[in-house]
């Protein structure tokens, strides 16, 4: 004890390359448990990586089939329902170019009939394109 007494420096030093041991030694035994886990995590990923750069990309015969049974199923279903919605489809002619504007035009005329709020141009459902100013279609408009 009394080296200690005398030499305040050496103690002192000691003492704190001591307390650095400890740290130290605490630190490495804290990275040594971290260090075993990510290992043990590396081993199990490469034994996965492995087990699978190994095995068989393609599916087994028994897979194959099984899922050429369900495509055939889904298929047969989708069939069926088709076939059920063309049983319920509205059938419509087909319209001439000339027609559907006519019934388009009746349309419209009823719609204004109703106090829609949209004035047509005198021009509307002509061959020719109707020239139109925007003052003109502005007052128009109710």
């Amino acid at each position: 004890m009394n080296w200690f007494r005398e030499n305040p420096f050496w103690s002192a030093f000691i003492a704190i390359a001591g307390g650095a041991l400890l740290v130290a030694a605490g630190l490495l035994w804290w990275t040594k448990g971290s260090y075993e886990d990510a290992m043990a995590k590396y081993r199990e990923s490469a034994a996965e990586q492995t087990r699978l750069e190994s095995g068989n990309p393609y599916p087994s015969a028994a897979n194959v089939g099984k899922m050429k049974t369900y495509l055939e199923n889904y298929k047969a279903s989708l069939d069926k329902l088709k076939a059920e919605l063309k049983t319920r489809m509205l059938t419509e002619a087909p319209l001439a170019p000339n027609e559907f504007q006519m019934r388009l035009r009746q349309a419209i005329l009823r719609n204004r009939e109703r106090n829609w709020p949209a004035v047509l141009p005198d021009c509307f459902g002509r061959s020719q394109p109707c020239e139109v100013s925007l003052a003109a279609n502005a007052s128009g408009i109710r």
